[in-house]
């Protein structure tokens, strides 16, 4: 009989949905609460023949099915309303669509009242620590695939007969005894399996690392990809449009109908992806030979935050750059700026060039022919030069570089060596100026001479403790200056494209 003060619609048990619970299940918990099986329940409420289970109920629920909710369960509507679907419209997609597929929702495969997909996902140990085991609305979600919380792989299906989650097909099978608190939904509605006790594996950190970042996602509304805030529903569309790009030669359904497993493996390459946005994303596009057309088919639907990206780097008629045009784009590059690097070369031509393209390091090196022009070219410069102190300079110069050739000295290394260490290894026997030196003593003679000879007649030597310096002998060359004058002989003997950066000087062996 009603209980005084209450209507008489109101049902004599109260059953609050749990944070983030699904509608569906609750309703289960609410009927079973009653002792009733669920068909029995939604009847009572919805009336004889209403549609309840013939399609999602959980974003096609109406308005006015969720005031009878509210009116028997003593639930706020909006409380209600907030257990669908429908809570993440603007979140996973600008809309939850009631009939037919919504991006970011897994699809119930319904025919009947029978669901043919997998598409609630459980926590075993979720619903065995609950103090009221329930099911989440985000375990309907393509994007989620672990527990943050356990750090476990979700399962999607009973794993003993390997049928789909069904909660509210639990009770066909099962005689109800209890009321307040049946936990009868977290069994198998086929075989009975306790749903607690299957084994899930542990998620791996890349795992639990994008899992966390979907959780944030959905909780506040945006997240941080590379140095750019990114939104919601950008960030989930991007994740979709990378998860189907990855699994483009098997692919035919779409990401948000593919089994588990293959969205978990998807999802752990698109984290590895948004991990140092966009360099790991440019290198899997380069390995991948990803263009434009197969990241951004419809580009209406492609999120910003990687169509600026795809713009940049991947719209030029073809993604898969050969070795010739990248060595083409790194020497006009060189010409046009005297710098040589592939940072450089991106830079100026907007497309993403590895060190690969270029070849092997191996082909980085200066031929001894080439090596000698240079030579030549700066003892034409000294033979010019009447000026003592810029001669001097000169031959400065050619030890540098025969330093940098046969002892792989940098330009760091050079500007950086004192006097004391010069001396140390330098060889005082007299050098073969007639022949270009190969070999490493040789190199050193050449350094003992600059030392006896050159070095003592440079202005200011006597205070300077650097072995090379320049006009001003407060300090020693700069690296920076160092590559300066290196780029100004090349420039003179018209080597350019022979010798393209003072890494290219070692010899090879």
């Amino acid at each position: 009989m009603p209980l005084p003060g209450l209507p008489p619609s109101l049902w004599p048990i109260r059953v609050h949905p749990q944070c983030g619970e699904i509608l569906s299940a609750w309703i289960v918990r609410l009927a079973h609460a009653h002792g009733l099986r669920v068909e029995s329940a939604c009847s009572a409420i919805f009336g004889a023949r209403s549609p309840v289970w013939n399609r999602d109920i959980d974003r096609s629920i109406s308005d006015e099915m969720l005031g009878r909710l509210s009116l028997v369960s003593g639930v706020d509507i909006h409380d209600l309303s907030a257990c669908t679907l429908n809570a993440f419209a603007g979140v996973i997609s600008e809309k939850i669509n009631a009939r037919g597929n919504t991006p970011g929702v897994l699809p119930l495969g319904i025919y009947h009242r029978l669901r043919r997909r997998s598409s609630l996902m459980y926590c075993p140990l979720c619903l065995k620590t609950d103090a009221w085991p329930y099911y989440r609305a985000t375990w309907r979600l393509s994007f989620v695939t672990v527990c943050v919380e356990h750090k476990l792989q979700l399962l999607d299906c009973c794993p003993r007969c390997a049928d789909p989650v069904i909660p509210h097909r639990v009770d066909i099978k099962w005689r109800l005894q209890t009321t307040v608190g049946s936990q009868l939904h977290v069994f198998c509605h086929k075989c009975c399996f306790d749903l607690r006790r299957a084994h899930t594996e542990e998620a791996n950190p890349q795992e639990t690392s994008l899992g966390g970042l979907i959780q944030k996602a959905l909780v506040d509304g945006w997240v941080n990809v590379g140095d750019r805030v990114v939104y919601s529903p950008a960030f989930f569309a991007g994740i979709r449009l990378l998860g189907n790009a990855i699994n483009a030669s098997e692919i035919s359904r779409g990401f948000d109908q593919e089994s588990l497993v293959i969205r978990r493996r998807l999802l752990a390459d698109v984290g590895g992806m948004l991990h140092s946005w966009p360099a790991n994303f440019l290198s899997v596009a380069s390995a991948r030979g990803w263009t434009a057309v197969d990241l951004a088919s419809t580009r209406k639907t492609s999120p910003f935050w990687i169509d600026s990206v795809v713009r940049r780097h991947l719209l030029q008629g073809y993604a898969a750059i050969s070795n010739a045009e990248a060595k083409s784009i790194v020497d006009h590059s060189f010409s046009m700026t005297g710098k040589w690097g592939l940072s450089q070369a991106r830079a100026n031509s907007g497309r993403y060039i590895e060190r690969r393209h270029l070849g092997s390091q191996s082909s980085y090196y200066v031929e001894d022919e080439v090596f000698a022009l240079l030579l030549a070219h700066i003892d034409h410069q000294i033979s010019a030069q009447t000026d003592s102190q810029k001669r001097s300079h000169y031959l400065a110069d050619k030890v540098m570089y025969t330093m940098a050739r046969l002892l792989a000295q940098n330009q760091i290394q050079l500007s950086g060596m004192r006097l004391k260490d010069a001396r140390g290894i330098a060889v005082n026997t007299d050098p073969d100026f007639w022949n270009v030196p190969i070999e490493r003593n040789e190199a050193l003679a050449w350094l003992g001479w600059y030392l006896r000879e050159v070095r003592p007649g440079l202005i200011n030597s006597s205070v300077s403790d650097f072995t090379f310096f320049g006009q001003t002998p407060s300090g020693g060359l700069s690296g920076s200056a160092i590559g300066e004058r290196f780029r100004k002989h090349v420039r003179g003997a018209m080597l350019e494209s022979q010798i393209q950066h003072f890494s290219w000087l070692p010899r090879r062996a």
